[in-house]
C-alpha cells in the first residue's frame, strides 16, 4: 500500500479532484503511415463548434496505432455538450476528414442521441436507422487522477 501522507483512512473515499471538468476519451484506431495525414486532417477540428456546445478544452492523441480525442466538459448535462457538438455541421465535416483514417469514431452521415436514464425520459430517443449515443462510442471517462503537491 502507498504511503498517502497526512491523509487518514476516512479521506480516501472522498476524491481528491472534483469530477469537473469531465473529462471524456474518445478513442479510435489508425493505420501505420496514416499518421500525418491524421495530424494535418486534426488542424482543421472546429474549436468553435466545441465552444459552443460547452467543451473548454479539447486535446489529441496519436501513437501505436492509436488516436485519441480528449473532450474537457464543465457544463451541468455532458450529453447534452456532445449532442451540440457531435451534431454540429462543422464537426461533421471534421468526422469525414477523419473517417478514411481513423476507424472506432462516428461517421459523418450518422446522428448522435442522448441516451440514459435522465435522457430516456425527456423522449430524447434516438432516430432510426443513423443514431447512435455515448453508449455506442469507444469512450472513457476520467475516474481518476492523483497529481503531486495536492
Amino acid at each position: 500500500m502507498g504511503n498517502f501522507g497526512t491523509r487518514t483512512l476516512g479521506d480516501l473515499s472522498k476524491p481528491p479532484f472534483s469530477t469537473r471538468p469531465r473529462r471524456l476519451l474518445l478513442t479510435g484506431s489508425v493505420e501505420t503511415g496514416q499518421e500525418d495525414a491524421l495530424i494535418e486532417a486534426h488542424t482543421r477540428l472546429p474549436a468553435d463548434a466545441a465552444a459552443a456546445a460547452g467543451i473548454e478544452a479539447v486535446e489529441a492523441f496519436i501513437g501505436s496505432g492509436r488516436y485519441a480525442l480528449l473532450l474537457e466538459i464543465d457544463v451541468d448535462d455532458a450529453q447534452q455538450a456532445l449532442e451540440a457538438f457531435l451534431n454540429d455541421p462543422r464537426t461533421r465535416t471534421f468526422l469525414a476528414s477523419l473517417s478514411p483514417l481513423v476507424s472506432g469514431f462516428p461517421g459523418p452521415d450518422a446522428r448522435y442521441a442522448p441516451s440514459d436514464a435522465f435522457h430516456d425520459e425527456a423522449d430524447a430517443t434516438p432516430d432510426a436507422g443513423g443514431s447512435y449515443s455515448s453508449a455506442d462510442l469507444p469512450l472513457a471517462a476520467s475516474m481518476y487522477r492523483w497529481r503531486q503537491g495536492t
